[in-house]
């Protein structure tokens, strides 16, 4: 089979647990993007965040990213982009400040959330999250409900944070029977993700892959956990890393190794080097 697309998560795959970027995934990641494979990463993070590890990698990759509410190259303009509308986001806001979380309001630039007590000097700040090892924007605010009306704001996706699991599920619950606007999605850890209504990263990577041309039988996808089990389950060849939970591993039709051990090198390079580019094939007319 010809593969034209790479897909791949960024926690536990090109970064190991430590948010560490190995040399020679960088190297097989320009390797492959040489023979002409679309390369896609596909995550929940922020696209400032996943901009900076495409620059450190060298490569031209698009990112599907905000749980698949913003799809861009790092050089060009967005493929495609949802957000929660301003009034929207500022009634979520209201109805979530009832409870005991903290909110964060994602763009594609920068992270907005409440000031903390402690931090009532700071305007804004550059912060790590664990594993991370590329720092990203978060603007403090006093108010966030007065910011987005201010401001016209209309994120790409709320993320939230519970102190207690059942409020989580009322908080849920609630918000499926208020607003038709949004989706929302259970995270680990007493955390919720809210999206504008219809998106999802399944729904994004296949609006991507219509966009370039490639069927999902022409796709290669790399993932390691939870959140990327339901994309990953619709690609042409599924690969699961040495270390993911069992689940993923059992719907895998190959399993490398760990990213602790370069498994996304290791992967690339067994099977990539025996599919010629696919500029060659088109020369040789072999495809179109």
């Amino acid at each position: 089979m010809l593969y034209r697309l790479l897909a791949l998560s960024l926690n536990g795959t090109v970064l190991n647990n430590q948010g560490r970027l190995y040399k020679s995934v960088k190297d097989s990641l320009q390797y492959v993007q040489n023979k002409g494979i679309h390369i896609v990463f596909i995550t929940s993070h922020p696209f400032s965040y996943v901009k900076k590890i495409t620059k450190t990698l060298k490569i031209e990759a698009t990112i599907v990213s905000h749980v698949g509410a913003y799809i861009s190259s790092a050089s060009e303009k967005p493929i495609f982009v949802r957000r929660i509308q301003e009034n929207v986001t500022a009634d979520v806001i209201k109805f979530l400040e009832a409870f005991p979380c903290e909110i964060k309001l994602i763009t594609e630039n920068f992270i907005l959330c409440k000031q903390p007590e402690e931090q009532k000097q700071l305007k804004a700040k550059a912060i790590f999250t664990p594993g991370d090892r590329t720092p990203y924007q978060v603007r403090f605010v006093e108010d966030i409900e007065e910011y987005v009306k201010k401001e016209n704001l209309s994120p790409l996706n709320i993320d939230v944070q519970f102190e207690d699991g059942e409020d989580l599920l009322d908080a849920q619950k609630a918000l499926k029977g208020m607003f038709d606007e949004i989706d929302s999605n259970l995270r680990e850890n007493n955390r919720l993700t809210i999206v504008p209504a219809g998106v999802s990263t399944l729904k994004s990577f296949h609006y991507l892959a219509d966009h370039l041309g490639i069927s999902m039988e022409e796709t290669v996808g790399i993932g390691y956990g939870a959140e990327d089990l339901e994309w990953l389950e619709t690609c042409g060849l599924i690969v699961a890393m040495g270390d993911s939970p069992k689940y993923i591993r059992e719907r895998a039709d190959w399993i490398t190794r760990s990213a602790e051990e370069n498994g996304v090198a290791y992967m690339i390079m067994e099977h990539f080097r025996k599919q010629h580019p696919i500029e060659f094939l088109k020369k040789m007319n072999i495809i179109d």
